[in-house]
């Protein structure tokens, strides 16, 4: 996976194609990158990256740039991502839910998530920034 990523990366966004909707803590890339697989296969994906935390000690320093990399490398693959950074318990809800409501009935999505996680009692739990 790291040989693919720095190979697409290494082209960079083509930025006239790249459009991006601002909402709260994320955005919409959209448009149509430039598509290595079948052009009618449908491909979301939400990309979070939490790195601010509230708690003392706890901010991280690498989970917003992999996140907007990972965004980036999606969207050049021909997916429709959602890019979230530094996301409380409410807006972290919402976006999970509001991508599991858009999941297409056939093709590809993906969660990507960088930051704090934890495991309790065998459930994981993601961390939100407050």
């Amino acid at each position: 996976m790291l040989l693919l990523v720095g190979a697409v990366l290494a082209k960079g966004p083509a930025e006239k194609d790249m459009v991006r909707g601002e909402a709260g803590g994320c955005s919409t890339y959209v448009g149509q990158g430039e598509r290595v697989y079948d052009p009618d296969e449908e491909r979301v994906a939400l990309v979070v990256g939490n790195a601010g935390y509230l708690a003392p000690g706890a901010a991280l320093t690498d989970p917003l740039a992999d996140a907007e990399t990972m965004a980036q490398t999606l969207w050049l693959l021909g997916f429709e991502v959602e890019h979230c950074q530094d996301l409380g318990h409410r807006a972290l809800g919402t976006a999970v839910k509001d991508f599991g409501n858009e999941i297409p009935e056939s093709g590809v999505a993906l969660f990507y998530y960088s930051g704090h996680g934890i495991q309790f009692q065998d459930a994981n739990w993601l961390v939100p920034v407050e």
